[in-house]
């Protein structure tokens, strides 16, 4: 993992972190909510998803290969199927194996599906703010899509856990 640096300064204040991703946010909340306490309330309702623990719960169901390839294992709903293959590629993008984007012929080959199931589905799902197609015609998944796929995989109390909402 990548060591990162942070230097914050509000109102006065200086916070220098040197460290992993996940120590310098959590430091940095703590810095932030010391500052501004009623932060620390909005964190109670603001869900953001723990890729670690994503990882975790998809991994059974999804591969990424060193050269960034993606595998899903098992059959799935065309919704479900896309809402995983486009967790995977935010994966890989975020540890910077592969692109976090997919086209739809990318979902296609991916998913054995048709494209014009694709195509309906991606629709769907970005209309319903689950994932989010750029400028180039390629999807990457939500917050919500992340979300949402957790939650009907796992239900609602695992999605509290792995969202680290409070």
């Amino acid at each position: 993992m990548r060591m990162l640096k942070l230097e914050l300064k509000i109102d006065g204040k200086t916070l220098k972190l040197e460290g992993e991703r996940e120590e310098i946010v959590e430091e940095a909340l703590k810095f932030l909510y010391n500052i501004y306490p009623k932060l620390s309330l909005i964190n109670k309702i603001v869900v953001r998803p723990d890729i670690e623990k994503l990882i975790e719960r998809i991994s059974a169901f999804v591969k990424i290969l060193e050269d960034g390839t993606l595998i899903i294992k098992g059959t799935f709903p065309a919704e479900k199927g896309i809402l995983l293959a486009l967790a995977a590629a935010k994966i890989g993008g975020d540890w910077g194996i592969r692109e976090k984007y997919l086209g739809i012929r990318e979902l296609q080959e991916l998913l054995n599906i048709k494209n014009k199931t694709v195509r309906n589905n991606c629709s769907k799902l970005s209309k319903d703010g689950y994932i989010r197609r750029d400028e180039r015609g390629k999807y990457i998944i939500t917050n919500k899509g992340i979300y949402f796929l957790l939650e009907s995989l796992f239900g609602e109390e695992d999605v509290a856990e792995v969202s680290g909402g409070g």
